[in-house]
């Protein structure tokens, strides 16, 4: 156990030694000229202005504002996909009937669709959310789907003989048969719904980390966009950082790889 976790201190050192370099290397070429700062910024004024955002008042709210599509969104599509996923897999005559459909809506380029929510809904939440679960809803309940028929016909065949219904085979065969296929596909997937999050913002938004892009792209102030997309990374390795924790947690029943 102490010689695994040196290993991941000395990883996390390394990793956060090339962080530092990286930025260093950035200043130091933005200070000497070698780069020209209109384009390419440098790591001090882009500290500059997430502070000035923070002294006004308004990253929290950009924050805030990103994080509720995100989160509102993500809850909702990652539920209505495990739902669809199991639905489609457990009951073949469903999956027969709704299988072209799922095909066909996963194959779709949501991000076309924004227009069509404006329009429906108006600016605001909600058409943000609706992008957002559309972008995953699909692929969550493709992946669920798939997990779903992979399992062994001979538990399934077990578990009838000892009386289990269709609903007993679904809570306590299907879904614990495919936690890793549902905590997987929902770790991927997060990041599918965090740039739909973030394009949905880049349109109609008045408040949201895209929206600051739009707004500094408007002004050519490359800083506040590169200081929005690094403000992007923290939060989505933060999020990342928690479900591999709940991903940990709902996996933890299977043998582990000896090493």
């Amino acid at each position: 156990m102490s010689s695994y976790w040196l290993q991941r201190g000395l990883v996390a050192i390394a990793q956060i030694a090339a962080v530092v370099l990286f930025l260093v290397l950035w200043q130091q070429a933005a200070d000497h000229k070698v780069i020209d700062v209109f384009f390419y910024s440098k790591p001090g004024d882009i500290w500059n202005q997430i502070r000035s955002w923070y002294d006004a008042g308004t990253l929290g709210g950009d924050i805030g504002a990103t994080l509720v599509v995100l989160s509102v969104g993500y809850v909702v599509g990652v539920a209505a996909g495990v739902v669809i996923g199991v639905v489609t897999g457990a009951f073949q005559w469903v999956g027969e009937l709704f299988d072209p459909f799922l095909v066909f809506f996963n194959a779709v380029p949501r991000l076309m669709v924004m227009p069509i929510f404006i329009v429906w809904f108006g600016f605001g939440y909600r058409p943000q959310i609706y992008l957002v679960v559309t972008v995953i809803v699909f692929q969550i309940a493709v992946n669920v789907q798939g997990g779903l028929r992979e399992v062994k016909a001979e538990l399934l065949q077990n578990a009838r003989v000892m009386g289990a219904s269709r609903l007993d085979l679904i809570r306590h065969v299907y879904v614990p048969s495919v936690a890793i296929w549902i905590s997987a596909t929902a770790r991927v997937t997060v990041g599918f719904a965090f740039q739909a999050t973030i394009a949905a913002e880049f349109v109609g938004a008045s408040k949201g980390l895209g929206y600051q892009v739009v707004l500094g792209q408007g002004t050519q102030n490359v800083q506040a966009i590169f200081a929005a997309i690094l403000i992007m990374v923290i939060v989505a390795v933060v999020i990342d950082a928690a479900l591999a924790g709940v991903e940990h947690r709902a996996t933890r029943w299977m043998p582990q790889a000896s090493t």
